[in-house]
């Protein structure tokens, strides 16, 4: 799912409605997705605002949130059927375990038995704000996923992750790509503290906690905007686009690692709007950027007719595959690396952590009379692919082992 991001250039409200729309506070309803035929839609309303927030040893998480009133969201056809949707919740947090929060950050409607030849449209009611509705769209058809596959380099140092489709010549001409990557995450070498930056001390994993290490996932959704526009080519045909690129010494690679692809086709109106989101998220600084009032998408306010409204609501199918890599079988990560550590003292673990992006190992150890004891001032360091611990999701339904 793309956040609601910066458009471009032009006359902009800047976070908020201002006095042009005295009935609302202070922001704009940003509602974005994907009907999907034959699939599940998601979608994602909130609304803009600016963080000010900045961050220190007491913050805690839920000040960087933006807290979203829970909305009742469905998809509705031009005959007046209903789908009914249901919010859905992600785990949020900094790089560790604590204050994670649960948060309603986006809305699914099963459109799994959606007929794709009929008109569809989003509605939402939000508290306090009113219904808004997207334009009845007909359903795009997806093209054909011809070939999604890991292209190596021929020195093995990095992976594209290429994809080939094939769309009917008289079909969409544009297409918006995105992908989801899961891996199983466990450290390549097993670290003995962790390190919390709310206090910056190290504390001593016990062995339970390291044998859950041992289940951990980790996931990364596509953040960038990739579209593709055929309408120079005489057939409707995406060939050999790198989607992604791989590289040995990402520690997603150590072991088994997977990519979904999601390829859902746009029409013109469509292309336009996330063309915009793309440029100006590049050049003017993406998310918290001004928005354009000249162009807002395909959703408004039933309520206030002449309120600003960000977003795009598609109907289509979606193009989807989904490939695995064993990096462990084919020994893609540098696991030596992991033996280049080095000794902090304690008075740096900060600047460590923050600046140079490194993970603690272990304690040293110091010789008093005939022992050796833990010396709590000093810390074996290395590379975060080697000994980070903060990110662990429960294994996904459909990974194969």
């Amino acid at each position: 799912m793309v956040f609601a991001a910066a458009l471009a250039a032009g006359c902009v409200y800047d976070y908020g409605v201002g006095k042009d729309f005295p009935h609302l506070e202070k922001s704009l309803i940003v509602i974005e997705g994907d009907i999907i035929a034959g699939g599940i839609s998601e979608v994602r309303v909130s609304a803009t605002s600016k963080m000010e927030t900045t961050r220190s040893a007491s913050t805690k998480a839920e000040d960087y949130v933006l807290h979203e009133p829970l909305c009742q969201v469905w998809v509705e056809s031009a005959e007046g059927e209903v789908w009914p949707g249901k919010d859905t919740t992600y785990v949020w947090g900094f790089e560790n375990y604590f204050d994670r929060r649960l948060l309603r950050i986006s809305y699914t409607v099963d459109t799994r038995d959606l007929p794709v030849d009929g008109e569809y449209r989003l509605c939402v009611s939000y508290p306090d704000r009113g219904e808004y509705r997207s334009k009845f769209k007909k359903v795009l058809k997806a093209p054909q996923v011809e070939s999604f596959d890991f292209v190596f380099a021929p020195d093995t140092s990095y992976i594209n992750v290429m994809l080939t489709s094939r769309g009917d010549n008289d079909g969409a001409r544009f297409c918006r790509i995105e992908y989801e990557e899961w891996w199983e995450n466990r450290p390549p070498l097993m670290p003995n503290v962790i390190l919390y930056p709310y206090d910056y001390e190290l504390y001593i994993l016990s062995q339970p906690y390291k044998d859950s290490l041992y289940k951990c996932f980790d996931k990364f959704a596509s953040q960038k905007i990739l579209l593709e526009d055929t309408r120079n080519m005489s057939e409707n045909v995406v060939k050999d686009k790198i989607v992604t690129t791989l590289y040995k010494q990402q520690r997603r690679v150590n072991r088994l690692y997977s990519i979904t692809l999601f390829q859902t086709p746009l029409d013109k109106e469509g292309y336009d709007y996330y063309k915009a989101l793309k440029s100006n998220s590049e050049e003017m600084g993406g998310l918290y950027s001004p928005y354009p009032s000249e162009m807002v998408g395909n959703v408004f306010s039933e309520t206030f007719p002449d309120e600003v409204v960000i977003g795009y609501v598609n109907v289509c199918t979606r193009g989807e595959k989904r490939i695995f890599l064993d990096g462990g079988k084919l020994g893609l990560f540098n696991w030596r690396k992991c033996l280049e550590m080095e000794t902090v003292e304690k008075k740096y673990w900060r600047t460590t952590y923050d600046d140079r992006g490194m993970r603690p190992y272990d304690y040293l150890r110091k010789l008093e009379g005939e022992d050796y004891v833990i010396d709590f001032d000093r810390a074996y360091w290395g590379s975060k692919d080697c000994f980070d611990v903060s990110r662990c999701y429960e294994k996904p339904d459909f990974w194969p082992r």
